[in-house]
């Protein structure tokens, strides 16, 4: 399902400035490890895909699902790895794991839609997205305690320094509560996405057309139609 075209463009200028950024920030922003580069590229790779995906005309539908699965599939892959392997940014890795593969399964069940219940033979066969709900409710699970915890410690960065701790160079461009930030906001359409996938097997249910139920017979008397065999005009 594609938003109204002005929460799409919203959404597709929201969504490109914060890959933009992301993307930016690996290249450079000063003094970040490689391991923290790799995290602004994955996010930025997220941005980026995910304003193709919402891009109104339906562009975002007319990209094969193939192609989605050769970009989200590694990148989860790698990530998962990343954060399998103890880095100090292991939650980091987790969060764009489970984003790139939940995107990889948002774009093969927005291919691979399911005929609604009740489509009555001969007629177009109306059609609800696929997906298996339990893992849809999951990942709205995960991405809301996710954004709780990337919100705390986005509330949390402007904390008192300890005793005799001196404060960062001021950089607001690079500040290092910027990615938590970024973290939040690219999480939004795969959220409301989920929520409508989520919410789409109940509408096809509630939305199946019934069967009309023939009525009584109207009989006129404005005009009678003699049966067959009848003799003359009355």
């Amino acid at each position: 399902m594609q938003p109204p075209a002005p929460v799409a463009w919203l959404m597709v200028a929201l969504m490109a400035a914060t890959g933009l950024y992301c993307l930016a920030r690996c290249r450079h922003a000063p003094r970040l490890s490689s391991e923290e580069r790799r995290l602004d590229a994955s996010a930025g790779l997220k941005g980026m895909a995910m304003a193709v995906m919402v891009f109104p005309l339906g562009v975002g539908p007319a990209v094969p699902e193939v192609l989605w699965l050769l970009v989200f599939l590694p990148a989860g892959l790698w990530s998962l790895g990343a954060a399998l392997r103890g880095s100090i940014h292991r939650r980091h890795h987790l969060d764009h794991a489970v984003g790139h593969l939940a995107m990889a399964y948002m774009a093969v069940a927005m291919a691979g839609p399911m005929p609604r219940a009740g489509s009555m033979p001969g007629m177009a066969t109306m059609r609800t997205p696929a997906g298996l709900p339990w893992l849809t409710g999951a990942l709205l699970v995960f991405f809301a305690a996710s954004a709780v915890v990337s919100g705390t410690r986005l509330l949390g960065a402007g904390a008192p320094l300890a005793a005799g701790a001196r404060a960062p160079l001021p950089e607001p461009l690079w500040a290092p509560q910027l990615p938590e930030a970024c973290h939040i906001v690219l999480g939004l359409p795969r959220r409301l996405r989920l929520l409508h996938r989520r919410a789409a097997p109940r509408r096809a249910v509630l939305g199946t057309a019934r069967p009309a139920t023939p009525g009584p017979p109207v009989v006129t008397d404005r005009l009678r139609i003699p049966a067959p065999g009848a003799g003359g005009h009355r």
